[in-house]
């Protein structure tokens, strides 16, 4: 009987072992169901605003006193206030840089699919740090941080995205790149991530990145675009070219002959690109019309561009106009034409210079983008410009008059953390009346557009 007691002890013991562990269970699955869906999506990285700012006149924004030696920008904004603008600007958040070792890197390019921001980090001069940051923003009102993949081998220049997937390129330390060869410098990377690996509990990391990267030839990856089952990336420099790649990445088809690509875009089934002048022996830069199977098309000289090492971009619109962001070369749309003949497709319709103000010399055109009735302009540490498009632009004809020149939007704050560093508009993004600025150190700045009271 003593067996039997003993034997009934265990099994009551094992029943109560199961009924707690069924009791952990029902209590820890739903936590842990809900940490897989929110553990990275938090606010901690957010600063909540409502605050209305204004476009001011070019030519009348100069600051109208000194600045003092943190070059505050307690004087900045101080000139004429455009009071017919038909949109009121408000400032819903700012989405903190993403530290990587210790260190703020800053926000380079953006990327906008549906309600979900895709933010790119890099750093200047020779460091390699950056980052992936993935935001929400379907509640305008208070946007959320999802993920944030820090890369502290690596600088990200440029992202794309599909309805599965995001293509991360940059530019790799070498340091940490296996059987790097200092006489071939192929540091430009490109890596492919599915968009589920980056929500919840499980999501990737800079090491699966890292294990998942393709070396591509030259110094730097500067532009990615994706047309269905086909990749297209840009390397800058002398030892730059296109790649056709798979969608996959494992297998690449270079496009010889086109060195120091500064980006891309699809156009047509095909790709347009933006060429500097680093490295290579043209005096001015171009813009290229490729077809599909990477056969060059057509060409545009684009007088007064070169960016040797900056920032330059395009971006398509309706396969009818692009928009060019040409750094010191300013802000140019150009009208593209079907079934033209070579020399016939690419018709320049607006140019403009960068701005001048007081505060800065450093207000070179990094992006570019059209919604609406609208285009804006990252113009450096001058904040951004917004220019009025006056024609319908989904007409199938070249406008006679595309658009005029509003005002600018300064940034209201400076880099507390490093005394004269300013922010800087790097990459901007507007669609549906919502519009991103990747903001250098300020890390990214998230406005709405409503018609004005």
């Amino acid at each position: 009987n003593q067996g039997s007691y003993g034997a009934s002890n265990e099994l009551r013991e094992v029943w109560d072992m199961k009924k707690v562990s069924i009791y952990i269970g029902i209590v820890l699955l739903p936590l842990l169901a809900l940490a897989s869906c929110n553990m990275f999506s938090r606010d901690s990285g957010i600063e909540y605003l409502e605050e209305e700012v204004f476009v001011y006149e070019e030519d009348a924004a100069a600051p109208s006193v000194a600045l003092p030696e943190s070059r505050s920008l307690a004087a900045r904004g101080k000139g004429n206030k455009i009071e017919d603008f038909e949109y009121q600007i408000m400032r819903k958040a700012r989405v903190l840089p993403v530290v990587v070792d210790g260190t703020s890197v800053q926000a380079n390019d953006v990327v906008m699919s549906g309600t979900t921001a895709y933010v790119a980090y890099n750093t200047a001069g020779p460091t390699f740090a950056g980052a992936v940051q993935v935001i929400d923003f379907s509640d305008i009102e208070r946007p959320l941080i999802v993920t944030e993949i820090a890369l502290p081998h690596a600088d990200v220049n440029a992202l794309a995205v599909t309805d599965t997937a995001i293509y991360i390129a940059g530019a790799w330390n070498p340091d940490f790149i296996t059987g790097y060869d200092p006489a071939e410098p192929n540091r430009a990377f490109l890596a492919r991530a599915e968009l589920d690996e980056l929500r919840g509990f499980f999501a990737i990391d800079g090491d699966d990145i890292d294990a998942r990267k393709v070396i591509l030839d030259s110094f730097a990856a500067t532009g990615v675009a994706v047309d269905g089952g086909t990749v297209f990336a840009s390397t800058g420099a002398a030892h730059g070219t296109l790649q056709i790649l798979s969608s996959d990445l494992t297998q690449t088809n270079p496009i010889d002959g086109y060195p120091d690509i500064r980006h891309i875009a699809i156009y047509h089934g095909g790709l347009i690109a933006l060429q500097g002048t680093d490295q290579n022996d043209l005096s001015t830069g171009r813009v290229l019309v490729f077809k599909g199977d990477g056969s060059l098309f057509d060409t545009l000289p684009i007088d007064d561009f070169g960016s040797p090492e900056a920032k330059a971009t395009i971006e398509v619109y309706d396969n009818h106009y692009a928009f060019l962001g040409l750094s010191e070369g300013g802000f140019t749309a150009i009208w593209l034409k079907d079934d033209a003949d070579p020399g016939e497709t690419v018709t320049t319709v607006f140019e403009i210079e960068n701005p001048s103000v007081d505060w800065s010399s450093l207000t070179s055109t990094n992006s570019a983008s059209y919604s609406g009735d609208l285009v804006f302009t990252a113009n450096g540490e001058a904040g951004f410009r917004v220019f009025r498009v006056l024609e319908n632009l989904k007409k199938d004809r070249q406008p006679d008059n595309f658009g005029e020149l509003v005002g600018f939007v300064p940034f209201d704050e400076t880099d507390i953390a490093i005394a004269g560093e300013f922010w800087s508009a790097n990459h901007i993004e507007y669609r549906d009346e919502v519009l991103i600025v990747a903001s250098g150190r300020g890390g990214v700045n998230i406005y709405s557009l409503t018609s004005a009271p």
